[in-house]
């Protein structure tokens, strides 16, 4: 299995993976980032974000056909608590 397609825990996230996704939700000129980063902001596994999500408790998560967004703002306001 490649390395970049496998599930990975929390625990495996390097800080390369966060510095990007710390870089993806400052990014002004992108109106949402993708779920994945999302998840490592919130330091949970993706299959838990995607749980969350389909119950409607991820902040800021919205389902455009079969992918999953998370708005910015929404995310941001969540973590810096604005």
């Amino acid at each position: 299995m490649r390395e970049d397609t496998r599930r990975r825990s929390p625990r495996e996230y390097t800080k390369e993976d966060r510095a990007n996704a710390l870089a993806e939700l400052n990014d002004k000129t992108k109106a949402v980032i993708s779920f994945i980063d999302a998840c490592i902001l919130l330091d949970m596994a993706s299959q838990t974000g995607y749980y969350l999500a389909r119950k409607g408790q991820f902040p800021g998560a919205k389902r455009v056909c079969d992918v999953w967004k998370v708005t910015r703002e929404t995310l941001r306001a969540f973590l810096y608590d604005d």
